[in-house]
Protein backbone atom coordinates (compact mmCIF):
# COMPACT_ATOMS: atom_id res chain seq x y z
CA UNK A 1 0.00 0.00 0.00
CA UNK A 2 1.62 3.36 -1.41
CA UNK A 3 0.33 5.19 1.86
CA UNK A 4 2.69 7.41 4.24
CA UNK A 5 2.92 7.25 8.22
CA UNK A 6 -0.37 9.85 8.61
CA UNK A 7 -2.30 7.94 6.36
CA UNK A 8 -4.80 5.15 7.05
CA UNK A 9 -7.13 3.08 4.72
CA UNK A 10 -10.62 3.19 5.12
CA UNK A 11 -14.21 1.15 4.29
CA UNK A 12 -15.46 3.93 1.95
CA UNK A 13 -18.97 4.42 3.93
CA UNK A 14 -21.40 6.37 1.97
CA UNK A 15 -22.04 9.97 3.47
CA UNK A 16 -25.65 11.71 4.35
CA UNK A 17 -24.85 14.35 1.81
CA UNK A 18 -24.06 11.89 -1.10
CA UNK A 19 -27.29 11.44 -3.74
CA UNK A 20 -27.76 7.92 -3.59
CA UNK A 21 -31.02 7.91 -5.82
CA UNK A 22 -28.77 8.74 -8.67
CA UNK A 23 -28.26 5.86 -11.23
CA UNK A 24 -24.57 5.71 -10.85
CA UNK A 25 -25.55 4.83 -6.95
CA UNK A 26 -28.22 2.51 -7.65
CA UNK A 27 -26.09 0.10 -9.44
CA UNK A 28 -24.99 -2.59 -7.31
CA UNK A 29 -21.21 -2.99 -6.35
CA UNK A 30 -18.84 -4.09 -3.96
CA UNK A 31 -19.23 -0.71 -2.18
CA UNK A 32 -22.90 -0.98 -1.71
CA UNK A 33 -22.42 -4.59 0.09
CA UNK A 34 -20.34 -2.81 2.85
CA UNK A 35 -21.90 -4.35 6.30
CA UNK A 36 -21.14 -2.09 9.05
CA UNK A 37 -23.37 -3.98 11.67
CA UNK A 38 -21.32 -6.05 12.36
CA UNK A 39 -19.07 -4.66 10.63
CA UNK A 40 -17.03 -6.16 7.78
CA UNK A 41 -13.29 -7.10 8.14
CA UNK A 42 -11.58 -5.48 4.87
CA UNK A 43 -10.60 -9.05 4.10
CA UNK A 44 -14.30 -10.03 3.65
CA UNK A 45 -14.11 -7.18 1.43
CA UNK A 46 -11.45 -8.05 -0.79
CA UNK A 47 -13.32 -11.92 -1.16
CA UNK A 48 -15.74 -10.56 -3.03
CA UNK A 49 -14.43 -6.91 -5.00
CA UNK A 50 -15.74 -6.90 -8.44
CA UNK A 51 -12.78 -4.77 -9.73
CA UNK A 52 -11.36 -6.39 -12.52
CA UNK A 53 -8.93 -9.18 -11.78
CA UNK A 54 -6.22 -8.45 -14.39
CA UNK A 55 -5.42 -4.88 -12.78
CA UNK A 56 -2.12 -4.92 -10.87
CA UNK A 57 -3.04 -2.01 -9.16
CA UNK A 58 -6.04 0.43 -7.65
CA UNK A 59 -5.61 4.10 -7.19
CA UNK A 60 -8.21 4.97 -3.70
CA UNK A 61 -9.40 8.95 -3.24
CA UNK A 62 -7.47 10.12 -0.48
CA UNK A 63 -9.61 12.51 2.59
CA UNK A 64 -7.91 14.91 4.49
CA UNK A 65 -8.72 14.92 8.60
CA UNK A 66 -8.44 18.80 9.66
CA UNK A 67 -6.90 19.21 13.62
CA UNK A 68 -9.79 19.73 14.87
CA UNK A 69 -10.37 17.86 18.06
CA UNK A 70 -13.79 15.79 18.16
CA UNK A 71 -14.26 14.60 21.91
CA UNK A 72 -17.53 14.13 23.20
CA UNK A 73 -19.79 12.34 25.53
CA UNK A 74 -20.80 9.30 22.75
CA UNK A 75 -18.45 6.79 24.15
CA UNK A 76 -20.45 4.06 21.60
CA UNK A 77 -17.88 5.84 18.71
CA UNK A 78 -14.35 4.87 21.58
CA UNK A 79 -13.43 1.32 22.25
CA UNK A 80 -14.63 -0.25 24.75
CA UNK A 81 -12.30 -2.10 25.53
CA UNK A 82 -10.00 0.26 26.58
CA UNK A 83 -12.42 2.84 28.10
CA UNK A 84 -12.08 1.48 32.07
CA UNK A 85 -8.40 0.85 31.56
CA UNK A 86 -7.07 3.72 33.77
CA UNK A 87 -3.95 4.12 31.55
CA UNK A 88 -5.80 4.83 27.84
CA UNK A 89 -6.02 8.39 26.51
CA UNK A 90 -7.70 8.74 23.95
CA UNK A 91 -5.76 12.01 22.55
CA UNK A 92 -2.85 9.86 21.91
CA UNK A 93 -4.89 8.45 19.20
CA UNK A 94 -5.64 10.05 16.07
CA UNK A 95 -8.48 8.14 14.98
CA UNK A 96 -9.94 9.07 17.60
CA UNK A 97 -8.78 12.55 18.50
CA UNK A 98 -9.88 14.19 15.02
CA UNK A 99 -12.80 12.91 13.44
CA UNK A 100 -13.27 16.02 11.18
CA UNK A 101 -12.72 15.88 7.24
CA UNK A 102 -13.17 17.23 3.60
CA UNK A 103 -16.61 15.95 2.22
CA UNK A 104 -16.36 13.38 -0.27
CA UNK A 105 -16.12 15.68 -3.29
CA UNK A 106 -13.15 17.52 -2.42
CA UNK A 107 -10.67 14.52 -2.56
CA UNK A 108 -6.99 14.70 -2.71
CA UNK A 109 -4.81 13.08 -5.12
CA UNK A 110 -5.20 9.58 -4.51
CA UNK A 111 -2.99 6.93 -2.91
CA UNK A 112 -2.50 3.80 -4.61
CA UNK A 113 -2.09 -0.35 -3.70
CA UNK A 114 -0.48 -2.66 -5.62
CA UNK A 115 -0.03 -6.27 -6.10
CA UNK A 116 3.13 -7.34 -5.15
CA UNK A 117 3.03 -10.78 -6.98
CA UNK A 118 2.41 -8.97 -10.44
CA UNK A 119 4.53 -5.76 -9.49
CA UNK A 120 7.03 -6.28 -12.93
CA UNK A 121 9.86 -3.85 -10.59
CA UNK A 122 8.68 -1.05 -13.00
CA UNK A 123 10.24 2.42 -11.20
CA UNK A 124 7.48 3.63 -8.92
CA UNK A 125 8.06 7.31 -8.40
CA UNK A 126 4.38 8.82 -7.68
CA UNK A 127 2.67 7.44 -5.23
CA UNK A 128 -0.17 9.39 -6.52
CA UNK A 129 -0.24 8.28 -10.13
CA UNK A 130 1.62 4.94 -11.14
CA UNK A 131 1.87 4.15 -14.92
CA UNK A 132 0.44 1.28 -17.03
CA UNK A 133 -0.27 -0.22 -13.02
CA UNK A 134 -3.00 1.64 -11.79
CA UNK A 135 -6.98 1.24 -12.61
CA UNK A 136 -7.03 4.18 -15.69
CA UNK A 137 -3.77 5.80 -14.11
CA UNK A 138 -6.51 8.65 -12.71
CA UNK A 139 -4.45 10.33 -9.51
CA UNK A 140 -8.02 11.51 -8.84
CA UNK A 141 -10.13 8.08 -9.04
CA UNK A 142 -13.88 7.75 -9.01
CA UNK A 143 -14.71 7.45 -5.55
CA UNK A 144 -18.51 6.61 -5.60
CA UNK A 145 -17.84 2.90 -6.29
CA UNK A 146 -14.75 1.93 -4.37
CA UNK A 147 -15.21 -0.14 -1.44
CA UNK A 148 -11.66 1.98 0.47
CA UNK A 149 -10.73 5.21 0.86
CA UNK A 150 -7.87 6.42 2.68
CA UNK A 151 -7.59 8.90 5.33
CA UNK A 152 -4.64 11.44 5.58
CA UNK A 153 -4.45 12.86 8.86
CA UNK A 154 -2.86 16.39 9.83
CA UNK A 155 -2.88 15.46 13.27
CA UNK A 156 -1.11 17.62 16.22
CA UNK A 157 1.69 20.53 15.22
CA UNK A 158 3.71 18.48 17.82
CA UNK A 159 3.43 15.13 14.98
CA UNK A 160 3.45 17.21 12.01
CA UNK A 161 6.58 18.87 12.26
CA UNK A 162 10.32 17.82 11.68
CA UNK A 163 13.15 18.44 13.78
CA UNK A 164 15.81 21.02 12.99
CA UNK A 165 14.74 22.89 9.92
CA UNK A 166 11.32 22.24 8.29
CA UNK A 167 10.55 23.48 5.25
CA UNK A 168 7.16 22.73 5.37
CA UNK A 169 6.69 25.20 8.54
CA UNK A 170 3.97 26.30 10.56
CA UNK A 171 2.45 27.87 7.55
CA UNK A 172 1.71 24.33 5.85
CA UNK A 173 0.29 23.02 9.07
CA UNK A 174 -1.84 25.89 8.86
CA UNK A 175 -3.10 25.34 5.16
CA UNK A 176 -3.96 22.31 5.50
CA UNK A 177 -6.59 23.02 8.06
CA UNK A 178 -8.26 25.38 6.45
CA UNK A 179 -10.98 22.54 4.52
CA UNK A 180 -13.86 24.27 3.90
CA UNK A 181 -17.39 21.91 4.80
CA UNK A 182 -16.03 20.02 6.93
CA UNK A 183 -18.21 16.82 7.96
CA UNK A 184 -17.75 14.05 11.17
CA UNK A 185 -16.63 10.78 10.43
CA UNK A 186 -15.93 8.20 12.60
CA UNK A 187 -15.44 5.26 10.34
CA UNK A 188 -12.04 4.92 12.01
CA UNK A 189 -13.05 4.34 15.47
CA UNK A 190 -13.67 0.67 15.62
CA UNK A 191 -10.61 -0.95 14.95
CA UNK A 192 -8.81 -0.56 18.36
CA UNK A 193 -11.27 -2.87 19.53
CA UNK A 194 -10.39 -5.47 17.39
CA UNK A 195 -6.61 -4.61 17.77
CA UNK A 196 -7.56 -5.12 21.37
CA UNK A 197 -8.79 -8.47 21.06
CA UNK A 198 -6.28 -9.43 18.73
CA UNK A 199 -3.10 -8.61 20.62
CA UNK A 200 -4.54 -9.84 23.93
CA UNK A 201 -6.42 -7.82 25.94
CA UNK A 202 -5.78 -3.74 27.16
CA UNK A 203 -2.62 -3.76 28.51
CA UNK A 204 -0.94 -5.23 25.53
CA UNK A 205 -3.05 -3.06 22.59
CA UNK A 206 -1.83 0.16 25.31
CA UNK A 207 1.82 -1.07 25.17
CA UNK A 208 2.11 -1.15 21.35
CA UNK A 209 0.00 2.11 20.92
CA UNK A 210 0.53 4.76 23.77
CA UNK A 211 3.70 3.78 25.39
CA UNK A 212 5.64 3.67 21.73
CA UNK A 213 4.32 6.96 20.54
CA UNK A 214 5.43 8.38 24.04
CA UNK A 215 8.37 7.13 23.49
CA UNK A 216 8.82 8.53 20.29
CA UNK A 217 7.44 11.47 21.04
CA UNK A 218 9.84 12.01 23.89
CA UNK A 219 12.89 11.24 21.62
CA UNK A 220 11.79 13.66 19.09
CA UNK A 221 11.87 16.42 21.52
CA UNK A 222 15.20 15.36 23.03
CA UNK A 223 16.45 15.40 19.16
CA UNK A 224 15.16 18.71 18.99
CA UNK A 225 16.30 20.52 21.99
CA UNK A 226 20.12 18.58 20.64
CA UNK A 227 19.64 20.60 17.90
CA UNK A 228 18.56 23.84 19.83
CA UNK A 229 20.99 23.74 21.66
CA UNK A 230 23.77 22.78 19.03
CA UNK A 231 22.41 26.33 17.28
CA UNK A 232 23.30 28.00 19.78
CA UNK A 233 26.53 26.87 20.73
CA UNK A 234 27.24 27.53 17.04
CA UNK A 235 25.65 30.64 17.18
CA UNK A 236 28.23 32.22 19.90
CA UNK A 237 30.92 30.57 19.06
CA UNK A 238 30.81 32.46 15.13
CA UNK A 239 29.92 35.90 17.34
CA UNK A 240 33.21 35.43 19.32
CA UNK A 241 34.89 34.69 16.77
CA UNK A 242 33.42 37.68 14.72
CA UNK A 243 34.66 40.15 17.49
CA UNK A 244 37.76 38.37 17.52
CA UNK A 245 38.10 39.48 13.67
CA UNK A 246 36.60 42.86 13.96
Amino acid sequence: MMIDADEYLAFNFYDESENNSSLEYNVSNTRSEINQSPPDTMADVVSHWDIDPKLPCVTFARYLFVSKETFDDNIIEMPHQLLLHPGFNASLFHTLRYRQRAPLNGQQAGKSIIDASRYDGTPITNPHRIPKLCFGSNVFPNNKVMPFRVHHYVGSWEAFRSPGFDPRGRWTFDNRNNVKNIVEDSTMSAWLDRFTALVGGADRAIEMTQTLRLHAELEMKRKIKEQQEQQQYDWEKLSTLTKEWL
